[in-house]
């Protein structure tokens, strides 16, 4: 299972298959903004006192890879890490800078960001029976499975001067330069925008 999720990680970082989002209260006087899970609403067991990031709909899980789009409250996109002084910019994937001089012109962000894949419930040091849906299309599937078996196979070691880990490795890259050439992930995140159906407008 731990091969799978660390394939499906891989997957997920390196092809936009799934879409996050959340919005982003924007608070007064403040301008870095952490995105955590700590800061979610969603989150009831945090004790931060301000929750900044309003995922009612969608709970925000810690699964941020990548920003790729911004808009503000009129739903118009903000270019974002253009300016370092000026604009909305990003000081690490997790950490939003949003300066004075948009907060003036709105008082929330929507964020959509490429996102990991949920994590696979497991018991520690139990054996289960493995039930968890995985969302991966179908296109996908061959490279989950190539990169399990380098997984696998890699502790083995070299068997008659051929190493299989590797030659499942370099399968599972051939397999998403394929993927990347053929162009199977989601180009435009915002015919996928939820903004209105999630009961954020």
């Amino acid at each position: 299972i731990s091969h799978i999720q660390l394939g499906l990680t891989s997957l997920h970082r390196r092809f936009n298959i799934r879409v996050g989002e959340f919005i982003l209260e924007l608070q007064p006087g403040q301008t870095v903004y952490v995105l955590s899970k700590e800061f979610a609403q969603s989150n009831t067991k945090s004790a931060e006192p301000v929750k900044y990031i309003r995922d009612n709909q969608l709970p925000f899980e810690d699964d941020l890879f990548k920003i790729e789009r911004i808009y503000d409250k009129n739903e118009c996109e903000l270019v974002f890490n253009g300016s370092m002084f000026k604009g909305i910019r990003t000081l690490r994937n997790h950490v939003l800078v949003v300066p004075e001089s948009v907060q003036e012109k709105t008082d929330i962000l929507h964020i959509l960001y490429r996102a990991n894949h949920p994590k696979i419930d497991t018991l520690m040091g139990e054996a289960v029976p493995f039930m968890q849906e995985i969302e991966l299309p179908d296109m996908y599937l061959q490279a989950l499975l190539y990169f399990v078996a380098s997984r696998v196979m890699n502790p083995i070691g070299i068997n008659q001067e051929f190493h299989d880990g590797n030659n499942y490795s370099k399968k599972y890259e051939f397999e998403c330069q394929r993927l990347e050439q053929e162009n199977f992930q989601i180009d435009d995140i915002e015919d996928n925008n939820k903004f209105h159906n999630s009961g954020f407008v």
